[in-house]
């Protein structure tokens, strides 16, 4: 008797654990989920990013990622194009497939606003009950809000540091000048900087290539899209013109790739393309821009899109939350479009936030595929606002009292400071890295970075405390050493003297008259 109410009570307390397990997994589905339901009831509805499983999926993303970032001169046939087209229509078509049969099933079909093409991903408008569908249904892996990150809020510095502004010290101090001098510039090669877009007939963009796009939220009262006419999504020239006072791309962009025309002022790859992606919307109640996670990640897809047109080195991302995260945050909607990216061959430099945190760093930078960048100053030095983490930040670089384009005017400069000042001038390497290396990942450039890199101190009480500034000169060097430029062999020399002593002939009698 004694033995069967042991067993009884082992019954009923595994159950117990496997409802309670249950509850906490259906939980971690749907990331913050009382927050989440609290904003249903209260507002009525509530955007999400839904991600969800799609058979098949791993084969068509592999087959899409195939095509990586071709180096300069070396171009694509025809087959290999129609290829690549055909890789990611299939990958889009396997995904919209997918979701339409999903949410069909979950009668949410009018809720969705937008299905991703790289990315098993959807976004959704649901009340409460949609909320509870979705975290009911199996096809259904994670929920989360489709948050807004506010405008990169500059912080203050003092005048003393102000003063190193003029001397354009931040490529001067990772020592890009002398790349320039050896003729690694960013030529041939691209940056993509997605942000409150670029003033692209600021002098220092003068003669560039530019690639405009613009993807930005009209949301009830909520928000209004930023983009020409008010659209969600529009490319082509003056697609990612800011307004005026919304200058903070336009100087993130200057200090990537800017080159002021018989002046000196330069970004850090001053002869690469600019990729210029407007990712914010107007929030009234903020009376403010803020941006959407969708909208970056829309920006992400189209810079993936454009991989097979444009020789990327990178994507820049000088925005973020002001959340601590002391863990890699793979749980963020953006993670899966940086993979992509990443392993297209194209590096995501994205801004650790200006908190002061030690030991944390914001969202997206705190995504394990991310580069994730800190500020130091002009006496290498990280400044107090600078979030660090020993592992997640991979880098340091200038960012404070960065001197580069202005939005006001066409000739317009300011001063600014922050890890968004910071995050450029990696991005901006990167062209040159890419120049050097083309043939180099992402993981092998970033680890030459890390190893040539000047260890400045993070000002923290962490292990290690300690951390690589960027220094691009000498990461250059790393690379053409371990890169180097391919050279023939003894057998390829002769043959290519061969090859040419025969065209020789062959002209030689042409010229004479004589049949060949």
């Amino acid at each position: 008797m004694q033995r069967r109410k042991i067993l009884w009570v082992i019954v009923i307390v595994s159950a117990l654990f496997f409802f309670l397990s249950g509850t906490a997994f259906a939980q971690e589905k749907m990331i913050h989920r009382h927050d989440l339901l609290a904003q249903a009831k209260d507002k009525g509805k509530v955007r999400v990013i839904v991600t969800f499983g799609v058979a098949g999926l791993e084969t068509k993303q592999r087959a899409s990622r195939l095509s990586r970032v071709h180096p300069p001169g070396a171009k694509r046939s025809s087959p290999d194009l129609d290829a690549l087209r055909k890789a990611d229509a299939d990958l889009a078509e396997t995904i919209r497939r997918s979701s339409a049969d999903l949410f069909a099933g979950l009668r949410l079909d009018d809720a969705i606003t937008h299905v991703f093409q790289t990315v098993p991903q959807a976004v959704l408008v649901v009340d409460y009950d949609g909320l509870l569908a979705l975290e009911d249904s199996p096809r259904v892996t994670r929920v989360v809000e489709d948050r807004l990150t506010p405008a990169p809020d500059p912080p203050s510095v003092s005048t003393t540091r102000k003063l190193h502004a003029v001397e354009s010290y931040g490529v001067n101090i990772i020592n890009a000048p002398q790349a320039w001098a050896r003729g690694y510039d960013g030529a041939g090669w691209y940056v993509a900087v997605l942000d409150t877009g670029v003033r692209t007939s600021h002098e220092m963009f003068a003669g560039k290539y530019i690639v405009e796009a613009c993807f930005s939220t009209t949301w009830g009262t909520f928000s209004s899209s930023l983009c020409p006419g008010e659209v969600p999504e529009a490319e082509g020239p003056g697609s990612a013109v800011p307004p005026d006072r919304f200058g903070h791309g336009t100087h993130v962009s200057g200090i990537a790739v800017g080159n002021q025309p018989g002046g000196d002022q330069k970004g850090v790859a001053p002869a690469a393309g600019l990729i210029a992606i407007q990712v914010f919307s107007y929030i009234p109640s903020w009376g403010d821009i803020g941006s959407y996670s969708s909208d970056q990640i829309k920006g992400l897809e189209y810079v993936y899109g454009l991989r097979a047109t444009y020789r990327i080195a990178s994507a820049n991302m000088s925005l973020g939350d002001s959340g601590s995260h002391s863990s890699y945050c793979d749980s963020d909607a953006r993670r899966p479009a940086i993979e992509n990216l990443r392993a297209a061959g194209i590096a995501v430099t994205i801004a650790g936030g200006n908190d002061g945190y030690c030991g944390g760093v914001n969202a997206p930078a705190c995504v394990s595929s991310a580069v994730a960048v800190g500020a130091s100053d002009s006496f290498d030095d990280p400044y107090s606002w600078n979030n660090w983490h020993p592992v997640m930040q991979d880098i340091f670089a200038p960012g404070v009292s960065i001197y580069s384009a202005g939005a006001w005017s066409d000739t317009y400069y300011s001063t600014r400071s922050g890890t968004s000042m910071a995050a450029p001038h990696v991005a901006g390497a990167w062209a040159i890295f890419r120049q050097a290396a083309p043939i180099a990942t992402v993981d092998e450039i970033e680890e030459a970075m890390k190893i040539s890199g000047v260890i400045i101190e993070s000002g923290c009480d962490t292990e290690p405390s300690s951390g690589p500034r960027l220094n691009v000169s000498a990461t250059l060097a790393y690379l053409l050493t371990t890169f180097p430029v391919p050279t023939l062999s003894g057998w390829g020399m002769i043959i290519f003297a061969a090859l040419v002593a025969g065209a020789a002939i062959v002209f030689m009698r042409k010229k004479d008259g004589m049949s060949v």
